[in-house]
């Protein structure tokens, strides 16, 4: 098994197992889980780099170093959202990454809605996650 690194900036760097990874059981042999791809390593504040994600998407991997909250939803939805304050709220955050799954959502539905309408239900939502 060889792990590389496949992404850095200042923030931390992406590392590629090459494949998933399955977890087997020592004296049965059968799969008991899998280890993404991809590993997101961050400075843990503890003067050492750690692991804060795992995925099997690159480039979401990419953008959990990279982006805020306020920068996904405007790449995702076309559209800034109002509270500039998101600018501060990394996707890799706890919220953060459940505002991610609210964008991804309402992005997924432009189509079935306009955009203008997706972004301003996306917004109401991110804001209360943010918010409370």
């Amino acid at each position: 098994m060889t792990l590389t690194v496949v992404f850095a900036n200042e923030k931390g760097f992406v590392t590629d197992f090459g494949s998933e990874l399955e977890l087997r059981d020592g004296i049965t042999g059968h799969v008991t889980g899998t280890v993404p791809r991809y590993g997101v390593w961050k400075e843990s504040g503890r003067d050492k780099m750690e692991v804060t994600r795992t995925t099997n998407d690159l480039e979401y991997a990419k953008r959990a170093l990279s982006q805020s909250v306020f920068e996904y939803f405007r790449d995702q939805l076309g559209e800034e959202p109002k509270d500039c304050s998101l600018q501060q709220l990394s996707i890799e955050d706890p919220c953060g990454f459940d505002c991610v799954r609210v964008i991804d959502q309402y992005a997924e539905m432009i189509g079935e809605v306009t955009r203008e309408q997706a972004a301003r239900v996306a917004f109401e939502e991110v804001e209360i996650l943010w918010r409370g």
